[in-house]
């Protein structure tokens, strides 16, 4: 089986295992998450994009509200249609979301930034593996955008513990991941 199936199958494996999960996990996986995220967050960290969770994904609403609870500035990504790469704009409480074509909610905004005036991505995926290998949906923003950076900002994936495989296929345009956070630890990689 070659690597585009491989990963469309773990892909679909990874994405009903997170729909599976009941509301009061998916709620205590955020709140353990974010306790964790408080033991190795610095201000030199920021400014920092997150997302907001689509599909089952870990949701990262609590570290958000903790960053604007301590004034870090926060940014999420910006599909553009017709662009191979993100963009980020600022996300504060007052921010107005609108859906993207993909049915995600991203601020309403004129004015973006690249990723490398960042500091730090924290990034969705569907699977990881202890050398830092990351499966995304399979769309590309995220490697598309990492890879025309000047200056790459740290990347951090964000998952529940189980998204964790003994092997991630990836391929050579895949940008790996400098750290990964989960509802049970922190794991950098080298």
């Amino acid at each position: 089986m070659n690597s585009p199936d491989l990963k469309q199958r773990l892909r679909q494996k990874m994405r009903e295992q997170r729909r599976l999960l009941t509301g009061e996990a998916r709620q205590l996986a955020a709140e353990k998450t974010c306790e964790i995220f408080k033991t190795w967050v610095t201000k030199d960290l920021f400014p920092m994009a997150i997302y907001l969770a689509f599909d089952g994904e870990l949701d990262p609403q609590k570290v958000i509200n903790y960053c604007w609870s301590h004034n870090y500035p926060i940014y999420l990504p910006i599909v553009i249609p017709d662009e191979p790469q993100l963009e980020f704009a600022a996300y504060t409480p007052q921010s107005q979301l609108v859906a993207n074509q993909y049915g995600i909610l991203q601020p309403q905004v004129e004015n973006t930034v690249r990723a490398d005036t960042l500091q730090t991505l924290l990034i969705p995926l569907t699977a990881f593996d202890e050398t830092g290998a990351r499966l995304g949906m399979g769309g590309g923003y995220y490697d598309r955008t990492l890879t025309a950076c000047k200056d790459k900002p740290d990347v951090v994936g964000l998952a529940y513990a189980f998204q964790q495989v003994s092997h991630c296929p990836s391929e050579a345009h895949d940008v790996p991941l400098d750290a990964v956070l989960t509802e049970e630890n922190y794991i950098k990689f080298a």
